[in-house]
C-alpha cells in the first residue's frame, strides 16, 4: 500500500551497515525491499557524487542491494553521509526530517 509522503517508485530501506575493509576504506551495504528503477538508482549515484564528503565513492547494485565503496571515512559518519545520499534520492523529502525516511535500520561496524 501507498504511504502518504512517499514515491511508490522508490524503494525502502531495510538496512545499512558499514565494513572497515582490511585493504583500507569502507564499504556501506544497503538492504532495499525491492529491486529500484533506474532512475532511483540515477538519482543515488548523482546524490553520492555532488557530496564532496563522498568523494570516490562507488555505488554498485545487485538486485535488491547497493554497495557503496571506496570511501577513506569509517563508523557512523558514513552511514549517516550514506543516509543523506539516500534520502536526497527520495522526490519531496524533507532532509532535516530523519525519522520520517521509510524503515532504515543502522548497524554498527564489522570488520570484513
Amino acid at each position: 500500500m501507498h504511504r502518504p509522503g512517499t514515491d511508490p517508485a522508490s524503494p525502502r530501506v531495510l538496512r545499512v551497515e558499514n565494513m572497515s575493509l582490511d585493504c583500507g576504506g569502507t564499504a556501506v551495504v544497503v538492504e532495499l525491499d525491492r529491486t529500484p528503477e533506474r532512475a532511483w538508482m540515477k538519482s543515488v549515484k548523482r546524490a553520492l557524487q555532488a557530496d564532496i564528503a563522498m568523494e570516490g565513492a562507488q555505488a554498485k547494485f545487485d538486485g535488491q542491494f547497493l554497495y557503496i565503496v571506496g570511501m577513506e571515512e569509517s563508523g557512523h559518519r558514513v552511514q549517516h553521509r550514506v543516509v543523506q545520499a539516500l534520502m536526497s534520492a527520495e522526490p519531496d523529502r524533507d532532509p532535516a526530517r530523519l525519522k520520517s525516511f521509510p524503515g532504515a535500520a543502522l548497524s554498527s561496524s564489522m570488520t570484513a
